[in-house]
């Protein structure tokens, strides 16, 4: 999906048009996608959150675990880019280019 939260279809493939269409001809499998990708964004933060806590808890100098993760605290959060693939077995997660969550269907 793009910032402006449009589903794209990207790789080298020759089906990729029919797939888009598939997907713009059906609102149910959009807004499916849109939450799929919705919840996965929201779960990257929430791990970031976590990583804070954590690693806050067990500092001894815990300035340094507040400076390191500013971003959480600020107006300009950090935002991850998730993508969404689908091999015809599953679904993965992609969270800033890398594997995140994978399960087969």
């Amino acid at each position: 999906m793009s910032s402006t939260g449009e589903i794209q279809v990207k790789g080298d493939r020759p089906d990729k048009d029919k797939i888009l269409a598939a997907i713009n001809g059906n609102d149910k499998i959009q807004e499916e996608i849109r939450t799929t990708a919705a919840i996965s964004s929201q779960t990257a933060g929430i791990a970031d959150s976590l990583k804070f806590q954590k690693e806050y808890l067990a500092s001894s100098d815990p300035e340094s675990v507040v400076a390191k993760y500013s971003y959480l605290f600020n107006s300009s959060p950090r935002y991850h880019d998730i993508s969404l693939s689908f091999d015809g077995q599953g679904i993965s997660v992609m969270e800033d280019g890398k594997e995140w969550l994978s399960s087969a269907a």
